[in-house]
């Protein structure tokens, strides 16, 4: 669940506050100044490819509880709760149910009405382009993986990825193994063949621009822990921080990392694009429920 995502197209960055100086909820982040949306906090929040986002919130008083949209302005899509979601394109919802109405499962909002891909239920989903990319530790008869949806279902891989991202405009998926059978480590997918980047096993991992991936690191021996960059055009590694992030965003040619342990830095939000900037001493609050 996210308490901070950043607009693929715009950069905007929207994070929830329960510690906030201006009032806790939810705020935006235009590159230089914060504004307040609401004083709810949602449970979970992801950005669409046109520069609205979705938010899931557990308690919203008399409005009710359920997904809302803020585009410029808040509508309610379902008053059921997900248990995830992700984007696919500009104007395409994804949600995982595990207690919905009308079944279980994994659904698609076109921006008018609800439609079932599935009653299985993924323990991850991450859009790959127009593609639904899920994980599966429970899916019956046709087993357990890492499934692509592209209208139809097709399995990638019988084992079980920990984070699954969109990388390369859209062109290759990268996955952090923990119990390959090819070795541990983090992978690149093509739409038929795996191959392996490190045999380290990130935490978690974005998109830095194009062709680069950001790869968080707590036990990656002598070469150290913190945040790794991996150039896609040289395959090579370089570390641009010792510290280790809480969570880490990410945003065309940007990153951002929350740090409540920075030293003499100072916690909060930080940006990096080359260098790092702090972009407020606030820490973004935990999701709820």
């Amino acid at each position: 669940m996210d308490d901070l995502c950043i607009e693929p197209l715009t950069g905007i960055i929207t994070a929830s506050f329960n510690d906030y100086g201006s009032g806790n909820g939810l705020y935006r982040y235009d590159g230089t100044s914060w504004t307040h949306l609401t004083d709810w906090v949602p449970g979970d929040m992801v950005s669409y490819h046109n520069g609205s986002i979705a938010g899931k919130f557990t308690d919203y008083g008399s409005s009710g509880n359920g997904i809302w949209r803020y585009n410029g302005s808040w509508s309610k899509l379902t008053d059921w709760l997900p248990d995830s979601m992700a984007t696919l394109g500009a104007d395409i919802l994804t949600g995982k149910f595990s207690n919905y109405g009308s079944g279980n499962g994994v659904y698609k909002h076109d921006g008018a009405s609800w439609n079932r891909l599935t009653d299985w239920l993924p323990d991850q989903m991450s859009s790959w382009g127009n593609r639904l990319a899920s994980v599966f530790t429970n899916y019956g008869s046709d087993g357990n993986g890492l499934w692509i949806n592209d209208g139809s279902w097709k399995r990638a891989t019988d084992w079980t990825p920990t984070k699954i991202l969109s990388w390369k405009n859209d062109t290759l998926l990268a996955g952090i193994f923990g119990n390959y059978s090819s070795g541990n480590g983090l992978y690149s997918y093509n739409g038929s063949s795996w191959t392996r980047l490190t045999d380290w096993v990130p935490t978690d991992m974005v998109i830095l621009g194009t062709n680069d991936l950001v790869a968080v690191f707590k036990d990656y021996g002598d070469s150290g822990n913190g945040i790794w960059k991996f150039n896609g055009s040289s395959s090579s590694w370089q570390r641009i921080s010792d510290w280790v992030p809480e969570k880490v965003s990410s945003s065309g040619d940007y990153i951002t990392a929350v740090f409540t342990n920075y030293g003499s830095g100072g916690n909060g939000v930080w940006k990096y694009n080359g260098s790092w900037s702090r972009l407020t001493d606030w820490t973004p609050s935990e999701p709820q429920p």
